[in-house]
């Protein structure tokens, strides 16, 4: 209550009360035996007018028992909001390689969206004249048009493809969790195409595959040195060319880093300086005779030689 009587006091309105919207419920329990619509978004009156879709995903793959939230809104003159600099820093870390299906028809969708918002520019007068205008202005408007629609492009691949890099891989993925991820996607999409039953064998079925699947996530991550280990030993064993210590060191990605200041003196040279002299100072800490010394080392010099 306090919440609704906060979001009239900001003039702000529910996405979840628009005609639009289809959201059935955003979190549920391990067993969808409790279900609830506890996430929302908040908009104006203004972009209230301005929302296209608002939506809950709900996938075999989600491992929280909460599922994202999707709001489309169209704004105008949508293209122009991207600056051709900003888009093409993103674009930079996209990877196509990775993108799925549902990737690039995510990608689509927005693009087309985005190149309705673009507007021609009027070129009167070059109309069948092939290539013989040299109109500055004109020159301008198809440059400022390509830019348009280059930021469009690569605005969309932002948003709707893969980065490079990325989550850090996580050890045994392929080998103990990417099955139980597959089987789920396949019972949920199953389960939702035969209308989300709440009993029966389906629903069962789905279920089963969900615990498996988180079940399999968790093992995973409780057990990452031993199969990060593991895995390194069996690298090793099957390729006797590749670097034990090399190995080591990618999987501890660490690096030791030289001091910048030991007991106080700054400076490589400074600081190999002070390990000298404390050398020094050690080597030369125990009292011996000199004349026993100087036997001692022709004896083993003679040793040396006579060999």
């Amino acid at each position: 209550m306090r919440v609704i009587l906060l979001l009239c006091d900001l003039s702000l309105t529910l996405c979840s009360t628009l005609p639009c919207a289809n959201t059935d419920y955003s979190y549920a329990n391990s067993d969808l035996s409790s279900i609830s619509l506890i996430d929302h978004f908040a908009v104006d009156e203004v972009l209230s007018e301005k929302v296209l879709e608002y939506y809950c995903l709900h996938r075999g793959d989600n491992l929280s028992d909460h599922s994202p939230l999707f709001l489309v809104l169209q704004l105008d003159s949508a293209a122009d909001c991207v600056p051709p600099s900003s888009a093409s820093t993103g674009s930079s870390r996209v990877s196509w390689s990775k993108a799925s299906e549902e990737d690039i028809a995510d990608y689509k969708h927005v693009l087309s969206y985005l190149l309705e918002q673009v507007i021609p520019p009027s070129l009167r007068g070059c109309i069948g004249s092939g290539f013989s205008c040299d109109s500055e202005n004109h020159r301008g408007l198809i440059e400022h048009y390509f830019e348009t629609i280059s930021s469009a492009c690569l605005a969309a691949a932002e948003v709707c493809i893969p980065k490079q890099g990325g989550r850090k891989r996580v050890a045994g993925w392929n080998d103990h969790v990417e099955t139980f991820k597959g089987a789920s996607i396949m019972w949920h999409r199953i389960w939702d195409a035969n209308g989300k039953p709440g009993n029966g064998v389906v629903y069962d079925l789905m279920l089963k595959a969900k615990r498996e699947y988180k079940s399999a996530v968790r093992w995973v991550l409780r057990h990452q040195d031993e199969l990060s280990s593991m895995r390194m030993a069996d690298g090793i064993l099957n390729n006797k060319s590749r670097d034990l210590w090399a190995e080591v060191k990618k999987k501890t990605h660490s690096r030791c880093s030289t001091p910048g200041i030991v007991d106080g003196v700054e400076g490589d040279h400074e600081i190999g300086e002070l390990f000298c002299a404390k050398f020094d100072e050690l080597y030369n800490c125990v009292s011996y005779n000199a004349d026993e010394m100087r036997e001692l080392k022709h004896s083993v010099f003679d040793l040396v030689s006579s060999r």
